[in-house]
């Protein structure tokens, strides 16, 4: 490819009207139409690229708000099953304690039952 060819393609679309030349051999008029086109194709693919960084920020501030979400429905979540494990825990405790109170009344009324029986085989 010719250094003329490269030059009147580098940034994409050479307006139709001029043809692929060196910019030396050009007119005032072409290099004038030429810098315009070549300009208009940089602020399109500027706003391009803002409305590009646009997007991918957006989406970023998304992603980090549903992680935020996430974060907090997780820590929730974890806070009911501490209060789960609590109660768990607790109510646990609390059969322990009942079952030593049977146990003891147990303990007792098999005594008392013995001494009954004793008293019943002496009569």
């Amino acid at each position: 490819m010719s250094p003329a060819k490269r030059t009147g393609k580098s940034s994409g679309k050479a307006p139709s009207t001029t043809p692929p030349v060196s910019p030396s051999s050009m007119s005032p008029t072409d290099l004038r139409v030429l810098a315009q086109a070549l300009s208009d194709q940089v602020q399109t693919l500027t706003a391009e690229l803002q409305t590009a960084q646009d997007a991918q920020n957006q989406a970023a501030s998304l992603h980090t708000t549903q992680l935020q979400t996430l974060r907090a429905q997780i820590h929730d979540q974890a806070m009911e099953i501490k209060g789960w494990e609590h109660r768990a825990a607790s109510r646990s405790q609390d059969l322990r304690l009942l079952l030593a109170d049977q146990a003891v009344e147990i303990r007792d009324l098999t005594g008392r039952l013995d001494r009954a029986s004793r008293q019943r085989d002496v009569m």
